[in-house]
């Protein structure tokens, strides 16, 4: 009774808060089963009662902050939209999908990439392979191979293994 009085934003707010609060309380046992029964039986559960509950209001908390924030705006647009709120909705969801399913790259993304690239020091094995492939091809041994570059071994052999077949 008392959303209906306030207008169809409240009443959405109550109406997915019930809804919200009821899924939460019946898959609370859901949550609970893996930490407390399951990794217990393994011995991974290090997880107390006490904990449990305060991450679970941590996270409800987080949840209602969060949720109430992104319904308020969905809510805003269904009533400042009218029937035209459904494909409004739409477009959002669709551009959020999108967003997180095309590698999307911007013009100041790709000198941060060139950066962390040069930045990252390539392997000797990686450094030494086609020279190695070019002097086992005249060839050099190995064992000589690794003497005249001052490595070992085994970076030779890594050198072999990742050139192409």
């Amino acid at each position: 009774m008392i959303a209906n009085s306030q207008g169809p934003v409240v009443t959405g707010f109550v109406y997915i808060g019930v809804l919200a609060l009821a899924s939460t309380l019946l898959g609370l046992p859901f949550r609970a089963w893996p930490t407390f029964v399951i990794e217990a039986r393994y011995g991974f559960n290090r997880t107390t009662p006490g904990t449990f509950a305060a991450d679970f209001l941590r996270g409800g908390a987080i949840a209602v902050a969060l949720g109430g924030l992104l319904l308020a705006v969905i809510l805003a647009v269904f009533e400042w939209a009218g029937p035209l709120g459904w494909p409004w909705c739409w477009i959002a969801a669709t551009f959020g999908w999108w967003t997180r399913n095309e590698r999307t790259r911007t013009v100041a993304a790709l000198p941060l990439e060139e950066i962390l690239r040069d930045a990252v020091p390539v392997p000797a094995y990686q450094r030494l392979a086609l020279v190695v492939a070019t002097l086992r091809g005249k060839g050099w041994s190995d064992r000589s191979i690794a003497v005249e570059f001052g490595v070992t071994d085994k970076t030779i052999a890594k050198a072999i293994r990742w050139l192409p077949a």
